[in-house]
């Protein structure tokens, strides 16, 4: 791969693969790319909502990840959805009136406990 100094940097330490001309996203940084634990993250590929990784290099390696377009249409695609959903619902915010709460009633004062002496006898 060519180096592209500070640009490819500046691109990874940003989390914005705008270009795609970053270095392939690793599975192990799955998290901070897509925001789920590695059993969500399973999940949510299994059902087509994230891509599938890519092998990054030839089949002895294990090294899965994603390039940068993939992620890149993964979130274009995930913007799509949240403008849909925000322009079905213009005021999909209303706030409740708060309940109205019985005020407690006030504490009655403790009771001391206190112990009877009686008086002794006298000896004799």
């Amino acid at each position: 791969m060519t180096d592209i100094g500070d640009f490819a940097k500046a691109i990874w330490t940003d989390h914005s693969w705008a270009s795609g001309l970053a270095d392939p996203a690793r599975e192990c940084d799955a998290r901070d790319i897509f925001g789920f634990a590695p059993t969500q993250l399973k999940q949510r590929i299994k059902e087509g909502a994230i891509p599938r990784p890519v092998l990054l290099a030839p089949p002895p390696s294990r090294a899965k990840g994603w390039y940068g377009y993939m992620i890149n249409e993964h979130r274009a695609r995930v913007e799509a959805q949240q403008e849909a959903w925000a322009a079905e619902k213009k005021n999909f915010y209303v706030p409740t009136p708060p309940q109205q709460r019985k005020k407690p009633e006030p504490m009655k004062p403790k009771v001391k406990k206190v112990k009877l002496i009686l008086p002794r006898k006298a000896k004799g």
